[in-house]
């Protein structure tokens, strides 16, 4: 074989052999976009049903708790400035004397709102009250006219008695030891009552 033989076969072996690897890098090429768009038929799908189904649970649990807050009326309050406490009234005989007699445990904002019927000192004791309390005497116009801090539980009698010693008072509050102090509130304070009836 010549020279100019051997050139042009060589000429043409690597012809065709590039355009076997131009075919080739295509095959790939359209392989690699048929898998991609297959993964995106697959995945796209479940991904917006996944949103939708996400959008309406929030949505539905946004109506229900809506819902929820308008259905639970706002409960009997006695508010000092800025902080109320959600109190439970009593105002009958049988409720007065019994009181949080029996009572474990006190939510932090609550209390017991004693309501007479005419103006007194009022007095208390601990007797079978398990838990250490303020008592916050206020008068007709609703102001603080006494505060006894952290009474404690009577175990056995003789009970302490205590009252409104200076003031005669017709509202009393029952709260968690503590709370006057923690709030700031003393002797003089307005009160200001949010009560269903």
């Amino acid at each position: 074989m010549t020279n100019n033989r051997v050139r042009t076969f060589a000429f043409a072996v690597i012809a065709r052999a590039s355009f076997a690897r131009s075919n080739l890098i295509k095959i790939n090429s359209f392989r690699d976009c048929f898998a991609k768009n297959a993964r995106n038929d697959s995945v796209e799908p479940n991904a917006k049903v996944l949103r939708v189904f996400l959008n309406v649970v929030f949505i539905v649990a946004g109506s229900f708790l809506l819902a929820s807050c308008r259905l639970i009326p706002a409960g009997d309050r006695v508010c000092f400035e800025k902080q109320c406490v959600d109190v439970e009234v009593v105002s009958t005989p049988d409720a007065m004397q019994k009181g949080l007699q029996g009572r474990t445990s006190l939510p932090k904002n609550a209390g017991m709102f004693f309501m007479f019927q005419k103006p007194d000192h009022q007095l208390f004791w601990m007797k079978d009250t398990l838990i250490p309390l303020d008592l916050i005497w206020m008068d007709q116009q609703r102001r603080v006219v006494h505060i006894r801090h952290d009474a404690r539980p009577c175990k056995a009698e003789p009970c302490e008695t205590f009252g409104s010693v200076s003031r005669e008072a017709i509202y009393v509050l029952e709260v968690n030891a503590g709370y006057c102090a923690r709030h700031g509130l003393k002797k003089g304070d307005q009160a200001e009552f949010r009560l269903k009836k």
